[in-house]
């Protein structure tokens, strides 16, 4: 595991977090590492799909991937129709 040490001044890190007073106007030693190694899973549109299943969000699956060929006329009369 990665680790960076590095001492800099306080003023520097109090841009990013808040410091306690008596660290404050001090030289301040910073140590970095990873908190976890957690791969993000992928959610493909299916994996979405069989997880609103039955839902009440069901209705807004068609939300994520919008039709580009379709003009404003026509989504209207469609969600109007889903009334």
């Amino acid at each position: 595991m990665d680790t960076v040490h590095q001492i800099i001044e306080s003023k520097q890190l109090s841009k990013v977090i808040k410091l306690p007073k008596s660290l404050q106007n001090t030289l301040v030693e910073i140590t970095i590492k990873p908190a976890a190694k957690k791969e993000k899973a992928i959610l493909t549109r299916s994996k979405l799909r069989a997880k609103l299943s039955g839902s009440h969000t069901e209705l807004l699956s068609g939300i994520l991937q919008p039709k580009m060929d379709i003009n404003l006329d026509e989504i209207r009369d469609e969600r109007r129709s889903k009334l």
